[in-house]
């Protein structure tokens, strides 16, 4: 939503340094701090005015910064870590998009638990996150790429990709031929997906914006089984089986 606040885990790293800015510019300054330990004080530039930055999650919320969403950019091992820490200070949260790549089935499996544990929506990991075309917002990744206003055109398509690169090239091809968008969703390519395919369908057959559909996934594992999606949907299945 337009009004979503975000917390940043690891907001000064590599990827997100660049993906950001351009994120909270798109989405009208929905960035209200990052945290990167040891680096209190400084701020990541963005074009609408900085974003400032804290050790931890608990010290911008004593400095009056509130959210409900956490973006995670953190590396695998820290990951469970980060999301604990998101959960457990602040009772506020309602989603968290974790960026993050490789994140350990283990270590999923107790996030998973956590966020059910706490009434909390999670996506990811190794995905792009989340953006609404309607309300021109994304969280999360490079959704959009780095013109997000020129790829996120209003429109009745919802798309639902494994592929992040593929979520963003999808909705290029629809633009080109006059079809835009509503929600699209990089639910991510790890083994352990927290936001799939079933969860999609319940939330694509109740969003009355959401006309039809384009789902891109790959052969194998068992989340798009027997999904019931109650409108149309076109799948593009890539990729082969492994031997």
């Amino acid at each position: 939503q337009r009004n979503d606040r975000i917390c940043v885990l690891n907001i000064l790293g590599g990827e997100s340094r660049q993906v950001t800015p351009v994120s909270h510019t798109f989405s009208g300054g929905n960035v209200v701090f990052g945290t990167s330990p040891g680096r209190k004080g400084q701020v990541l530039a963005t074009p609408i005015g900085n974003v400032p930055v804290f050790d931890n999650v608990r010290q911008g919320l004593d400095a009056g910064l509130a959210f409900n969403t956490g973006v995670v950019y953190l590396p695998p091992a820290g990951v469970r870590d980060g999301v604990a820490e998101l959960i457990r200070v602040n009772p506020a949260l309602k989603k968290i998009v974790m960026v993050t790549e490789k994140v350990s089935v283990h270590d999923a499996r107790e996030i998973r638990a956590l966020g059910q544990g706490n009434g909390i929506d999670i996506i990811g990991g190794n995905c792009l996150g989340v953006a609404d075309s309607w309300n021109r917002v994304r969280i999360g990744g490079a959704l959009g790429g780095d013109k997000p206003d020129e790829v996120l055109l209003k429109g009745s398509i919802s798309i639902f990709s494994n592929s992040g690169g593929f979520t963003t090239t999808i909705a290029q091809y629809l633009g080109t031929e006059g079809w835009g968008t509503t929600t699209l969703i990089s639910s991510g390519k790890d083994v352990y997906i927290h936001y799939a395919c079933r969860d999609f369908a319940h939330a694509f057959r109740n969003d009355p914006r959401s006309k039809a559909a384009v789902l891109y996934v790959e052969p194998g594992g068992y989340y798009e089984y027997g999904v019931e999606f109650g409108k149309p949907v076109v799948a593009c299945v890539v990729g082969r089986w492994k031997t």
